[in-house]
């Protein structure tokens, strides 16, 4: 029928069991415009629009940044592009027709297994930042770092699933080498925070016996005074050693499972007092436990300190918490209302002994504490502002292992989240 069209001449009518009329005499026809000669044949059109949208699909498809994994809803690959054979190691014969399964770990093919089905009950996109650890299968049997988004492609009663999958071993071995070039810099600044610390105390220690005894030999006012203003400036020196002992203290070895909801409760419950009566405080949370596996002493103390200068930076407005689950990992974001900061501060905000506080305000190592805290357990802190607008700075740890599986791995990184 589709043929027939295409090849009869629309002007020409047909005799029945004959060959075509002859054209009757009419006056000149205008030449037809390209827009109107297309009009007059729509199966021409659409065939030609469907071939050239595959043709597009298809260049997409295999010119895409990333490698490019298709599977149907039984697991089985059905399209791969020229990227995933590159990342894979393997051609586009092998991998076609196989289960997705080919290219994750051994040793999480069983739970992915259950993660896929999972998936296909409730199919939804996932971006490629999802913050879980995944790892790929290369058909040399070697595993890489990766990064996967999903995306659902529903096509009748079949659902297809489309994998973005990104190979992320240098930035890994980047971040690596910052951290662990991080750790070496804090280790160096908390041997020599220790050290310092112990020399003084002993000094600090004698000075307070000194002026305990001055003080009871002594009636003469100015004396008293004069010992007692020793006295408060050898507390002052007592507390920034004890400030020191605790920044040389963090090392990231004690690991107890832990409740975050718990300890900012307990954080916001010591910070609150200290509020001014134009400021509130407030905490978003989920229902579900939220879990890290850290020192509750230290943690708390990270919590505080940044419950406090978010406070102590907010003449009036609110103070917020906020708390979640972010795949392998948990996020504590703390944002204010209030001054704000420029581009110099933010720059040399966690270096140790920093403060935009007035003199006697404080040490300059609450945010610094904060930072090794953070990198101790294999967490980073950022801090996002601008004067004026107020503060963000947001506190990322990662989750305690799985039973069985070091992290959330390629398990979940298939159909299967």
């Amino acid at each position: 029928m589709a043929l027939d069209l295409l090849t009869q001449h629309p002007d020409r009518p047909r005799r029945a069991g004959g060959p075509p009329a002859a054209p009757a005499e009419t006056p000149p026809r205008r030449r037809r415009s390209r827009r109107q000669h297309r009009v007059a044949h729509p199966p021409l059109l659409l065939e030609e629009a469907a071939a050239e949208g595959e043709a597009l699909l298809r260049a997409i498809f295999e010119t895409g940044p990333d490698a490019l994994v298709l599977t149907d809803s039984r697991g089985r690959i059905t399209l791969v592009n020229v990227k995933a054979e590159e990342l894979f190691g393997g051609s586009r014969q092998e991998m076609i027709g196989e289960s997705i399964e080919i290219l994750v770990p051994e040793r999480f093919r069983n739970r992915h297994v259950g993660d896929r089905a999972t998936y296909a009950g409730h199919p939804r996109s996932r971006p490629l930042d999802s913050g879980l650890a995944l790892f790929a299968l290369r058909k040399d049997g070697t595993e890489i770092p990766v990064e996967i988004s999903l995306s659902p492609i529903h096509a009748g009663a079949e659902t297809f699933v489309v994998s973005a999958i990104r190979d992320v071993t240098l930035r890994k071995r980047t971040e690596e080498a910052l951290r662990k070039s991080e750790e070496e810099r804090l280790s160096s600044m908390s041997h020599m925070a220790a050290y310092v610390a112990h020399q003084l105390n002993t000094p600090l220690t004698n000075i307070a016996l000194l002026t305990a005894a001055a003080t009871k030999r002594s009636t003469d006012p100015k004396v008293l005074e004069g010992l007692r203003k020793i006295d408060e400036q050898r507390r002052t020196s007592a507390g920034i050693i004890r400030e020191l002992m605790r920044f040389s203290s963090v090392s990231g070895t004690h690991r107890t499972p832990l409740d975050v909801r718990a300890l900012v409760e307990q954080a916001m419950e010591q910070v609150r007092p200290s509020l001014r009566d134009t400021v509130t405080l407030a905490k978003e949370a989920p229902d579900a436990p939220v879990l890290i596996a850290a020192d509750p002493v230290q943690m708390k103390e990270v919590f505080v300190n940044l419950l406090k200068n978010a406070a102590e930076a907010t003449d009036h407005g609110q103070v917020t918490i906020r708390i979640a689950n972010h795949g392998a990992q948990v996020r504590i974001v703390v944002e204010d209302t209030g001054f704000g900061m420029g581009p110099e501060t933010l720059r040399s905000l966690f270096q140790p002994f920093f403060t935009t506080k007035a003199e006697g305000g404080g040490t300059g190592l609450g945010l610094a504490f904060a930072r090794s805290v953070g990198t101790a357990y294999g967490g980073t802190i950022t801090a996002d502002s601008q004067l004026g607008k107020g503060s963000v700075f947001t506190f990322i740890l990662p989750t305690p292992p799985r039973e069985g599986g070091s992290e959330a791995t390629a398990g979940d990184a298939h159909p299967g989240d």
